[in-house]
């Protein structure tokens, strides 16, 4: 069992939602043929209640996306999963206040906008959106910044990046091995 991950990067100056979203699923189909033997044309995407896609069969493997000006992130794991991908920007003090609970306003460790990814990530994983703020984050990222290791908190296991100007979080309901890919 593993965690497939995928980073493609593109030219953050022609930024198309739509492109990037189509550019996401053919990414998606591409892990599916190399790591699950699977086409995902034979594959029906449903969404829950808050709009997280997966698939209706629940013998395939969860996934999940995300892209940004410059990247799309794509992974493809056995367990539940979460991810988020931002290209390096600051955060406006309204989205700060907007997004994060009274606790993440107080944390300290590294930039905002990986804490954003984290959050996002976490969220995506457990799939209720970002602007949740029911969750307690000092129990789930108190070890937060420690780019490309694998770590476990809570039974949360996530792995964070940050390549070149992009930031990034994978969450995982079970700690799996991550395989990442990196295309320029």
């Amino acid at each position: 069992m593993n965690c497939y991950v995928y980073l493609k990067k593109t030219d953050p100056a022609t930024y198309n939602n739509k492109a990037m979203h189509d550019l996401a699923y053919e990414m998606l189909d591409e892990i599916l043929v190399e790591k699950y033997n699977i086409n995902l044309n034979s594959c029906e995407i449903v969404t829950n209640e808050h709009g997280k896609p997966l698939f209706s069969n629940p013998a395939l493997p969860f996934f999940n996306i995300s892209h940004t000006r410059g990247a799309v992130l794509v992974c493809v794991c056995d367990c539940n999963i979460g991810c988020d991908v931002e290209h390096e920007r600051k955060l406006s003090e309204a989205m700060i206040k907007r997004v994060f609970n009274e606790q993440e306003l107080k944390i300290e460790k590294g930039p905002k906008l990986l804490l954003w990814t984290f959050k996002e990530a976490y969220l995506k994983m457990i799939g209720t959106g970002i602007f949740n703020k029911s969750h307690k984050p000092d129990e789930i990222y108190p070890n937060m910044v420690k780019q490309g290791t694998l770590l476990t908190c809570n039974n949360i296991s996530y792995y964070q990046f940050i390549n070149e100007n992009i930031y990034g979080t994978i969450c995982m309901d079970t700690s799996l091995p991550v395989s990442m890919v990196i295309i320029a």
